[in-house]
């Protein structure tokens, strides 16, 4: 039982932003659950290790966020919870208005930061920013872009 509340557990803490399955947002009708789905090829898991392994075509979708890619692992702590969430392979996401693709991305599901690597690339509304590193910030709404590039839309002269 144990085993399979670790699980669900990761499924639902799987996006990069403050979100638990108990958590709840209202609606017109009420209040209700905020659903996160995980979809892959295939699932390992390594309880003893505290590890769980989604492989092939994963997508993972929220309220406001769309992830693909083609691997994600979450490691866990004894109590559950999920620490650090990798994905990997062609990473594409999208957080409310942003947009962002890199070769890997790593979660800190505690400090709520994403780390993006391999040539990452964010943009949002006509901003484009790519960089060797990109973090974001998603608590503080800060990101940081070590050796940035950068194409902005200006109107005027």
């Amino acid at each position: 039982m144990k085993n399979f509340r670790i699980i669900i557990c990761i499924i639902c803490i799987l996006a990069p932003y403050p979100a638990t399955a108990s958590e709840k947002h209202n609606t017109e009708s009420g209040t209700s659950d905020r659903k996160i789905s995980i979809s892959a090829t295939s699932m390992k898991a390594d309880y003893a290790g505290r590890k769980v392994r989604f492989e092939g075509s994963v997508e993972v979708t929220g309220r406001d966020l769309r992830l693909k890619c083609r691997t994600v692992q979450a490691d866990y702590g004894e109590d559950g919870e999920v620490k650090t969430l990798s994905a990997s392979g062609n990473v594409r996401f999208e957080y409310q208005e942003l947009k962002a693709t890199a070769g890997t991305a790593e979660l800190d599901m505690k400090q709520h930061k994403i780390v993006l690597t391999e040539n990452p690339v964010v943009t949002r509304k006509g901003i484009r920013i790519q960089g060797e590193v990109i973090i974001l910030d998603l608590k503080d709404g800060e990101l940081e872009v070590r050796r940035a590039k950068g194409v902005f839309h200006t109107s005027g002269p």
